[in-house]
Formats: C-alpha cells, structure tokens, sequence
C-alpha cells in the first residue's frame, strides 16, 4: 500500500497543475472575441472546478481522509487537467486566423458549428470533474 503522505503530496501536484490548466483555458475563451454561449458556459464550468479544488487542496491538508486521497480523485484531475489543456491548445489552433481586436469570420465559424460537438464534450467532462469532486468532498468532510 502506498504511504498516504506521498499519495497526498502526488494530489497537491495534480490539483496545481489542474489550477493551472483551468487558467490557460480561461484566458484562451477571454481572448476570444465574440465567444460563443456555447463556449461562455465552459467558463462557468471552470468557474465551478476552482472553489472545489480549493476545497480539495485544503482538505488534503488538513486530514488527508482516504477517501479524498482515492484513486478516482486523482483520475479526476488528471482527465480534467488533461482537457483543459489539451481543449486550450485547440482553441488556440481554431482562433489562428483572427488577431487582437478582429475575430475572424472563418475562426467564428469553426468554433459556431463545427466544433461544438468538442465543445459539448469538454462541458461533459467538466460536469463530470464537478460531480465526482462534490460528492468526494461532501461525504469526506
């Protein structure tokens, strides 16, 4: 069996760079233009993600319950740090032809119809991250 302090301390690692996924993310969607709802929504889903790491981070600290420091945690916030990141470097791809103030009438349409089934995931995804984050902390605090 692992030792608790190194699970907890490989957690602190994930939820840090999750932080920092979530943060990329927000900043692609804000230098969007125009941004679509549909894209708009996935900043509230990121919205939602920070408090509960915050929450998770602090409950780590205080009594790493085993439940907190479970498996499915962990995959947790490795799959959504995964498409945070991964969601952003799209993005970024998708918006090349547009610069600064001047959103691009092909970018637009890229991200308005052809992507929102990508987009559709992501928002899965963080909805998923937010049950499994709220439901481990609720029941381990």
């Amino acid at each position: 069996m692992a030792d608790p302090l190194s699970i907890a301390a490989s957690i602190v690692g994930i939820i840090a760079a999750t932080f920092e996924g979530i943060g990329l993310l927000s900043g692609a969607i804000n230098n969007i233009r125009h941004a679509p709802e549909s894209l708009r929504s996935i900043q509230s889903e990121l919205a939602q993600l920070k408090p509960l790491l915050a929450r998770l981070d602090f409950a780590i600290s205080e009594t790493p319950a085993e439940l907190v420091l479970s498996p499915e945690i962990k995959l947790a916030l490795e799959n959504c740090n995964r498409a945070c990141t991964d969601f952003s470097v799209s993005l970024t791809h998708w918006t090349r032809h547009s610069n600064g103030d001047k959103s691009s009438f092909f970018d637009n349409a890229k991200i308005g119809v052809l992507r929102q089934r990508r987009i559709r995931l992501l928002n899965d995804q963080l909805s998923q991250s937010i049950k499994i984050l709220s439901v481990t902390l609720d029941t381990a605090t």
